[in-house]
This record gives structure tokens, C-alpha cells and sequence, in this order.
């Protein structure tokens, strides 16, 4: 069943989920975003009405999904009351019940995955993490969930703050990773492409292996010629020596 859904914010959630959605039928009615030309230019591919206040959003729709940054939901919470439709937003690390008095239908639509402007995402391969305040609103945000991921998880607010402290390690921590060894690299007039089929591969083992057994390296092997050596190229005090340092020694510790 196609819906009609309107979105708060123009960010790169926003952008991708508007896509996935207009993709599998459903009609974009309205964007909101605190700066108007944002939202003119998300709207603008769909054939959507950009509005210049919350509050101005018409009822006559299905769905409203709140993509803000994880601070500007409740901001965004408090200019929303007694609506007549689902309300739901995207948020990792936010309560549901931000949205109460929003709706008597509200929930979480948490699609768990990095999202960036310009890179396109299989959203069908995307894990969508959905809560609901009651039945009805659970049983909605699913059939609209089931037309954009064939991975389509219930998980409780509870469940999903420790969901995304593990995705903030496996990927926000790994790509400050990725920018330190680019900086080593450039250093020595490097190219950081050269890890990228290393890159790749530490991925996809993963798929295959347990992450304990995938571990592999220096400290693994409590190699410490090797650990000292690579500290010695390392600047003195630099961001990059703590971090050889604290990771070796937590490697090290497991093994």
C-alpha cells in the first residue's frame, strides 16, 4: 500500500530515504528543514512542497519521519502536538518517547547504515530498526519498512542505544582510522588507494570469520620488535602514537 509522507529536515538520512520511498511507490507531500533552500532542493525531484515552519505541515498525510540530527528532535518534538498522523524518527540514540504528545501513533525508523551525499545505498540491503508506541503504529512503520529493506528488525530503545555505540566503533571509529593512515601515507607522498584492497578485504572476512578470529597483526602476535619500530616513526605525542599505543595494548590483552 503506497503512502503519503511527509519529512522534516533536508541531511543526507533524508535524502537517501526520500529516494528509497519514492522508489517503491510512495508519495513525498511536504519537506521542512530549518533552511529553506534545503528544503526546496529535496523536494524539487519528487514534485513535494517545501514549508517554511513545522507547524504549517498539512494533516492529510500517512506518515511523517523526523530525519534531524539526534539534538534537534526534541526541538522538533515540541513544535508537533496532537497530530493526526504516524510520526516517527530516524534518530540512533534517542528515546522514542521524545515523541509523545506528538501523536497517538509514534515510533522509530532507524535505518542502520552510514549515509552520505553522493553515494548511492542499496537501501534494500540497509537494516531498518523499527519501534512503535503501540501495535498499530509498530504493524504501520513495518508494512512501510517492508517496502524499502528486506531487513526489517523490532528493536526496543534500549537495544537500539547499544546498536548504535557498536556502529559508532565499527564505523566511525574505523573511518578516524582510515584518516590517520591516510595521513601517515601522504607524509611519505603515499596514496591512501594502496590500503583500499586491504580495505576491502578486512570487510569481507568478516562475513566469513568470527571478528576474534580475524584479528590479525603485530600485537596479535605480541610481536613487540615490530610495535616498537612502527612507534619509533610515529611524531612523539602525536594523536596517531596514543592511538598505536592504547590499540596495541587492547589487542595485545585479548590475545
Amino acid at each position: 500500500m503506497p503512502y503519503k509522507i511527509s519529512i522534516i529536515g533536508a541531511g543526507n538520512v533524508a535524502w537517501h530515504l526520500a529516494k528509497a520511498l519514492d522508489a517503491a511507490g510512495h508519495t513525498l507531500f511536504e519537506v521542512y528543514s530549518r533552511n529553506p533552500n534545503h528544503a526546496a532542493q529535496l523536494a524539487q525531484p519528487y514534485r513535494a512542497f517545501a514549508v517554511n515552519e513545522v507547524r504549517l505541515l498539512k494533516d492529510d498525510i500517512d506518515i511523517l519521519l523526523v530525519c534531524v540530527s539526534d539534538d534537534g528532535i526534541k526541538e522538533v518534538a515540541e513544535q508537533l502536538k496532537h497530530r493526526k498522523f504516524l510520526i516517527a524518527h530516524t534518530g540512533g540514540a534517542v528515546d522514542m518517547n521524545v515523541l509523545e504528545g506528538t501523536s497517538a501513533y509514534y515510533g522509530v525508523f532507524y535505518p542502520l547504515q552510514t549515509l552520505s551525499a553522493g553515494k548511492p545505498v542499496n537501501f534494500f540491503d540497509v537494516p531498518l530498526c523499527i519501534e512503535g508506541n503501540n501495535k498499530a503504529a509498530e504493524m504501520q512503520l513495518k508494512a512501510l519498512a517492508d517496502t524499502i529493506s528486506n531487513n526489517v528488525q523490532y528493536i526496543t530503545t534500549e537495544q537500539r542505544r547499544y546498536l548504535h555505540l557498536a556502529a559508532v566503533f565499527a564505523n566511525n571509529f574505523s573511518n578516524a582510522m582510515y584518516v590517520s593512515a591516510a595521513k601517515i601515507l601522504e607524509a611519505q607522498g603515499l596514496d591512501f588507494k594502496l590500503l583500499r584492497p586491504l580495505i576491502k578485504e578486512t570487510a569481507e572476512k568478516i562475513q566469513a570469520l568470527s571478528t576474534q578470529t580475524a584479528q590479525t597483526g603485530p600485537a596479535k602476535r605480541h610481536d613487540t620488535t615490530t610495535l616498537q619500530k612502527h612507534l619509533d616513526l610515529l611524531p612523539n605525542g602525536s594523536d596517531e602514537e596514543k592511538i598505536y599505543k592504547l590499540l596495541s595494548e587492547i589487542i595485545s590483552g585479548r590475545y
